[in-house]
């Protein structure tokens, strides 16, 4: 499944309609293809993309939006994911968001009307008031302007009240998934401190550590007993036992953490396929390591499996990775 585009009507944060599309809008030359990858026809989809401005220009705030977008798609509860506060004090907010089947070979789009809905207990949760599924053959589909068009187009699905079995803030795309055997792979880095170690991997590839720190001879987690341990070792120097990856942090500097932890998130997703959301990539990286991340996913070579990026920066620099305007 790849994600093509994502609208939003109704959020607080948002003065009017977000609107974020992820595939190739303009001409597609023959040194462009290097860098983006074919889906079908002459659609393309871009690896990545990029979100920059000031401080408080609400980049992290659409990261929120997308990843809320994904859990939807991936028919998780809204009222458990970690970006439902995008929707804030909402009165409704209708997402549309158009993905690829790439085993189907269709374009869909889904589109969900959520409400907030306050408890007893005054705490407000989220509900799913409507929601409609269309499809149509990829063949069909067109590019550029006319790839999201439905119009003429029934909904193949509709989200009834009478589905007794279905949560009132799961989306009907459960059965989508379950027909299809797809489901979108995720990984995100967002809102966290460089401190923050609940995202540290039970495995980190040598070739990863060697990178971010060429005195590390290795860095791996293993079983022992009920628990686990963290066993590192230095150049030169004796093993290392930790108990817990928060003590790491007296050994490792923050961005070599940092820098684990994306690049263990990256290998996964550019081995299964997926999009990985991160805020602020550049953040205690040094500027090569936060284009290299960039880099891995742009090289189709190394990325065979249609793995998206999808990062904020506050530096200009990161504009110099980017040849095209869309």
């Amino acid at each position: 499944m790849r994600l093509l585009r994502i609208t939003a009507d109704g959020l607080p944060l948002f003065s009017g309609k977000a609107d974020l599309t992820f595939y190739a809008r303009e001409r597609v030359s023959e040194n462009d293809r290097f860098r983006l990858q074919k889906l079908f026809s002459n659609v393309w989809a871009n690896p990545v993309s990029l979100l920059i401005g000031i401080n408080a220009s609400g980049k992290t705030s659409v990261l929120k939006l997308i990843l809320l977008a994904l859990g939807i798609l991936r028919h998780e509860h809204i009222n458990c994911l970690e970006t439902r506060d995008i929707l804030g004090s909402c009165g409704q907010v209708r997402i549309n968001t158009w993905f690829y089947g790439e085993a189907s070979r269709e374009i869909c789009r889904l589109e969900t009307c959520i409400e907030p809905q306050e408890e007893i207990s005054g705490k407000v949760r989220y509900i799913i008031r409507e929601e409609k599924l269309w499809i149509k053959p990829a063949s069909q589909a067109g590019s550029g302007k006319k790839l999201p068009d439905f119009d003429g187009v029934p909904p193949a699905d509709v989200r009834d009240s009478g589905q007794a079995f279905l949560a009132d803030d799961v989306s009907i795309m459960i059965a989508w998934n379950r027909k299809t055997g797809e489901c979108i792979q995720t990984a995100s880095v967002i809102g966290t401190s460089d401190t923050d170690l609940s995202h540290f991997p039970s495995d980190v590839p040598q070739a990863s550590a060697a990178f971010l720190d060429p005195s590390i001879e290795y860095l791996r987690q293993e079983v022992e007993g009920c628990g686990r341990c963290i066993r590192l070792k230095f150049h030169g120097r004796n093993e290392i036992i930790l108990n817990n990856p928060s003590e790491l942090g007296s050994f490792l500097s923050s961005g070599t953490i940092r820098g684990m932890i994306l690049f263990s998130m990256a290998h996964r997703i550019l081995s299964t396929g997926g999009c990985m959301a991160v805020d602020d990539l550049e953040r205690s990286l040094n500027a090569e390591v936060a284009k290299t991340l960039v880099r891995l996913f742009e090289d189709g070579r190394i990325n065979r499996k249609g793995g998206t990026l999808i990062f904020s920066a506050h530096s200009p620099e990161m504009l110099d990775e980017f040849d095209r305007r869309d």
